[in-house]
């Protein structure tokens, strides 16, 4: 389940700061049009214990999914983490900083 979580927030998600608002704190999101493999990717989270959004965005027809607590931010990095260099260098130092 982590593995397949993995491959789809490389390919499909992101990672960014929530500037300007609240330096210093990080969102990862999940994009995608089908609902179905969105709400899969959903519940597995919480089932692994991550508090995650509902699906977001539907009205625009730009179905999506957001981590956004702190810890949860920490614990995706740590326990599923990230093949993806771009995403991985961006929450290094995030996370190195809130350990």
């Amino acid at each position: 389940m982590k593995a397949c979580l993995r491959g789809l927030y490389d390919t499909d998600g992101s990672v960014y700061e929530l500037l300007p608002h609240w330096p210093g704190l990080f969102q990862i999101k999940l994009d995608n049009r089908n609902l179905v493999l969105l709400e899969d990717s959903r519940k597995a989270l919480l089932k692994l214990g991550y508090s995650v959004s509902k699906i977001a965005n539907l009205h625009l027809n730009k179905p999506r999914t957001y981590i956004t607590r702190k810890v949860d931010v920490v614990k995706y990095y740590k326990e599923i983490g990230f093949s993806n260099p771009k995403h991985r260098n961006k929450l290094n130092l995030f996370v190195n900083s809130y350990i």
